[in-house]
C-alpha cells in the first residue's frame, strides 16, 4: 500500500499524516524521534466496527525510513516491514 506521508519534529516530538487520498487520512499519535530512532502509533476505524492499531518503529537514515509495524489480528501480532522514501 502506497500514501504520501508528512512528518513534523519539534525537540523529540513527531507528529505527521499518512494521506491514502483527500478523504483518506492517518494522523500519527504519540510520536517520538530520538536521534534516528523514531516510534509512533497510528489508528484506523475499520469498516466492520471497531479500530486497528498499529504500533509503527523506524530508522531515519539520509532521506529514508525503514521500519517495522505490528497490529494485533484475531489476538495474534503480526508484523511487517514498511518503507519511506523523502521526494
Amino acid at each position: 500500500m502506497e500514501a504520501r506521508l508528512v512528518l513534523k519534529t519539534e525537540g523529540e516530538r513527531l507528529s505527521g499524516t499518512f494521506f491514502f487520498s483527500e478523504s483518506r487520512r492517518l494522523e500519527i499519535q504519540d510520536g517520538t524521534l530520538v536521534g534516528k530512532q523514531m516510534n509512533f502509533t497510528v489508528r484506523r476505524d475499520r469498516s466492520q466496527g471497531g479500530v486497528m492499531v498499529y504500533k509503527m518503529t523506524g530508522a531515519v537514515e539520509g532521506g529514508q525510513i525503514q521500519g517495522r509495524t505490528a497490529t494485533e489480528m484475531d489476538g495474534r501480532t503480526v508484523t511487517q516491514e514498511w518503507s519511506a522514501k523523502r521526494k
